[in-house]
This record gives C-alpha cells, sequence and structure tokens, in this order.
C-alpha cells in the first residue's frame, strides 16, 4: 500500500496520523506548501532528522497512554512513559526551539506547557524508576515523597528487627538453640520449638499448632508486635494507594494537554517520515498551482518500484491541461501497465496533496 511504502515514522501515534493524511488530502495550497516546507528543512538537515528519529524512537504513544490515566487503567510504569515523554519534548527543542515552538503553538500555548512540567516534576519525585509491573504497595512511591509514608515504613522495617531482637533474647532465657521465627497467613507470625525442646518451653508460651516434630506456639509479646507491625504495614500500602491515586487524578486533569503533546509528536514524527522516504527513494518536491494542468517528468509508481532492483523501474511521464491535452486515452494489451500507469499518477498527486515530496 502507499501507506507501508512512504511510512518511515518512529511512532504508533505518527503511523496513525500519517494514515489520516493519506485518507484525506489536502485542498489548501498554503497548508500544502507549510507541510512541504517543513519536509525539505528535515531533508537538508540531516543531522537533526536522525536527532529527531532517535528520540521519537524511545517514545511510547502519549495518546494511549493519556487515555489509559483518564480511564484509571494506568500502570505505574504509564506514568514513568508520560514523564519521560514531557522530558523529550524539552530536549527535541534544545536544538532550533523557535522552529518547533512554531508547530507546537498549533496544539500548546507555554500556559499548558507549564502545568506537564509541574506534572512531570512531581512524577519525578513521587514514582520509584524501578518499578515494574501493576500497583504493589511498597514499590512505587519514592522515600522522601511524603514524610508520613516514610515514617510508616520505618515503623514496619523496625518491626523486623524487633522481631529478631525478641527471637535472639528469648533463646537465650530459654536456652532453645533451634528455636525460629516463621509466619503464614493462616495462624500468623509464630515460634517454632522441636519436641526434643518441649521440656524448656515456658509456661507463658501459648500452643498455636502441632507438627509430627515441632510445636508452634506465640506469646503475649510476640501477638502484640505482630498487631503493631500490621497495623503500620496496612496504613503504609493504604496510604501508597492514595498518593498513587492522587498522582493519576493530577495526570488525568491534563489529559486534554498530553494528547495534544502527543499530538505534536505525531505531526513532527510525519513530516520527518516524509523527509525520510524523499532522502531514500530520490523524492522532488512537488510545485502545486492553481492553473487547471498536470505536469509530471520521469514519474514512479511509489509502491511497485520498492519491490524492483532500484533504478529497474521505467519513469513514466505525464502532461495535461486544460487545452488539446484535457483527455488523454491509453491504449495497449493485457499486462502492458496500463493500471500502473493510471495509479502511479494518482498516486502521484495524493502524495502531492498531503504536503509530501513525490516520486518523479
Amino acid at each position: 500500500t502507499l501507506l507501508s511504502a512512504v511510512d518511515k515514522s518512529c511512532t504508533s501515534a505518527g503511523t496513525r496520523l500519517l494514515k489520516s493524511w493519506i485518507a484525506s488530502p489536502l485542498a489548501s495550497m498554503e497548508v500544502i506548501a507549510g507541510r512541504q516546507e517543513w519536509v525539505g528543512w528535515f531533508l537538508a538537515e540531516e543531522r537533526e532528522r536522525q536527532r529527531v528519529r532517535t528520540l521519537l524512537g524511545d517514545l511510547k504513544d502519549l495518546s494511549r497512554l493519556a487515555t489509559r490515566v483518564s480511564m484509571r487503567r494506568a500502570i505505574p510504569q504509564d506514568l514513568l512513559a508520560i514523564t519521560h515523554a514531557i522530558a523529550t519534548f524539552f530536549e527535541l527543542t534544545t536544538h532550533h526551539a523557535d522552529r518547533y515552538r512554531i508547530l507546537l503553538g498549533r496544539h500548546l500555548d507555554d500556559a499548558r506547557m507549564t502545568l506537564l512540567v509541574s506534572l512531570m516534576e512531581t512524577l519525578l519525585c513521587a514514582i520509584d524508576g524501578e518499578v515494574q509491573g501493576p500497583f504493589s504497595g511498597g514499590s512505587v512511591i519514592k522515600e522522601g515523597y511524603s514524610e508520613e509514608l516514610d515514617r510508616l515504613r520505618t515503623l514496619t522495617d523496625g518491626g523486623a528487627s524487633q522481631l529478631t531482637g525478641y527471637v535472639t533474647r528469648l533463646k537465650e532465657e530459654t536456652g532453645i538453640p533451634t528455636m525460629k521465627l516463621s509466619s503464614n497467613r493462616i495462624i500468623g507470625h509464630y515460634l517454632e520449638i522441636p519436641k526434643t525442646h518441649g521440656s524448656k518451653v515456658p509456661d507463658r508460651f501459648y500452643r498455636k499448632q502441632t507438627l509430627v516434630n515441632a510445636e508452634r506456639y506465640t506469646t503475649d509479646e510476640l501477638m502484640a508486635l505482630e498487631s503493631e507491625i500490621l497495623a503500620a504495614t496496612e496504613r503504609a500500602e493504604k496510604l501508597e494507594r492514595e498518593l498513587y491515586e492522587q498522582l493519576l487524578v493530577k495526570t488525568a486533569s491534563l489529559t486534554s494537554d498530553l494528547l495534544a503533546l502527543g499530538e505534536f509528536f505525531a505531526t513532527v514524527d510525519c513530516l520527518q517520515s516524509f523527509a525520510q522516504v524523499a532522502h531514500l527513494e530520490q523524492y522532488c518536491k512537488p510545485l502545486v498551482v492553481s492553473a487547471d494542468v498536470l505536469v509530471i517528468t520521469d514519474g514512479r509508481h511509489p509502491v511497485v518500484e520498492q519491490h524492483m532492483a532500484r533504478g529497474q523501474f521505467v519513469a513514466n511521464g505525464l502532461s495535461m491541461d486544460e487545452g488539446e491535452d484535457r483527455f488523454c486515452l491509453i491504449t495497449g494489451p493485457n499486462m502492458a501497465g496500463k493500471s500502473t500507469y493510471l495509479r502511479q499518477n494518482a498516486l502521484i498527486v495524493l502524495m502531492a496533496h498531503i504536503g509530501s515530496y513525490v516520486s518523479a
């Protein structure tokens, strides 16, 4: 298809926009000339084109990310990807900032961009860069983002060390060196003592479970420590979830701005794609005029020629105007290439009217 032949975009959003451009060719000479000017600039600035392609290639689909956030279906990595996308904009515009701002002006003004910068800074402070998969308590919000969360986490971690110290003390008091502290979801924390040391078990120990070779016990102090740790852990997980939900709400409030930024990236991607394919396939800039005339010199079918060895496709011209050449009749035997010639010229006209350079 024409899309597959000319699509040199680096993002899925760029491919979607290019498909839309092909399906809706332009009727405005001014807009066509505007796209051609960008294509010509990217074609002349090869280093900039390759830099842009590298930056865009590392982006995730910002439109899809914004949609997932607005529907509360985002995972922490989606927020990190949004942060990366906003940061990429500033990296992309470090060179030729004035030129890119002209294109951005159609999508976002400075005030809206400031809000996105604030969002990026918040997410960078809040989300752990090593987070993987869906939300999981204890691995999403960074240390230092919330004092209360840090305090609860300290209680949880400190509780674990308290348990270890408690068991060490019990071993010394009871003379049972093989005593082990474990836990499961059914009976919680427990002290496991081999039956060979059954005579050393103090009266203050409560039996919880009997095994073949051991007994499982608990104590009032162990139950108190367990309750304290569980309470801190539950509060920490609840608070972390609340903080994450707040981040989702803040991000969702800027959905329209994120979509606009995504459209900016897609537009840049399409324009550099036109330049990339023009460079690779030796396309030329068409001159679109108001006169009732169509002149194509050495035209090539943009799809067919990519399935042949370079230079093997025989170029063909076409000249039509409002005079005697207003109507042309193509004749020839079957398989002579009549339909290929017809489609070739139609596709060249279509490419010209989406702002692309053409295979001529």
